[in-house]
């Protein structure tokens, strides 16, 4: 196998064993009972993160509730796609960002989907940013929990999309530039 693939197995692996071992850790551990909320940063007397431990048996926001196999079959299509693009384009040598976000995204994808398969279609979460309850008219959109996949699958998104929207653009400039250089240096030679 290709060393640049190695590279991704690593961070799946290792992005896959810490969202796993924080599930079961939080959802066996009796210092943090099913939906009471335990704050573990304080700023004075308000909780900014909280663990809020609670099985989300939907998508976020718990859309979708109930439809177990449905977000088992998307899981499995997930890491199925994922895998490809790794193997075709997953090079880290030249695209280390999107690399890095691909690998971001199928553990975050894996970690979730195995959550649903093992605990009869719900999803661990357990990390409540609470500061964002208390922001002014759209506080109401943060009342959920989060687990350490949702956070894989947020940060692969914004990968995919900084390596697309900027570094992209940086390299094809580049291309161009180099492109330009070389075609002026043969036209130079060609006077001579």
């Amino acid at each position: 196998m290709n060393k640049k693939r190695w590279i991704s197995i690593i961070i799946i692996v290792g992005l896959l064993a810490i969202d796993q071992a924080s599930k079961w850790i939080i959802y066996f551990s009796q210092s943090f009972p099913m939906h009471q909320r335990v704050p573990i940063i304080l700023i004075g007397d308000k909780p900014i993160i909280s663990f809020y431990k609670v099985i989300n048996y939907g998508a976020g926001l718990s859309i979708l509730e109930g439809q177990t196999w449905f977000f088992i079959m998307m899981a499995f299509i997930a890491v199925i796609a994922l895998s490809i693009l790794i193997y075709r384009f997953g090079n880290f040598k030249t695209h280390k960002v999107f690399t890095i976000g691909l690998a971001f995204l199928y553990a975050g994808a894996l970690g979730n989907g195995i959550d649903r398969f093992t605990n009869g279609g719900g999803v661990i979460d357990f990390l409540e940013f609470t500061f964002l309850k208390d922001l002014p008219g759209i506080g109401f959109l943060f009342n959920w929990s989060c687990n350490f996949a949702d956070g894989c699958l947020t940060a692969g998104v914004i990968l995919v999309i900084i390596e697309f929207l900027f570094l992209d653009r940086i390299r094809k400039k580049k291309k161009h530039m180099e492109f330009e250089k070389q075609a002026l240096l043969e036209k130079s030679q060609d006077q001579k």
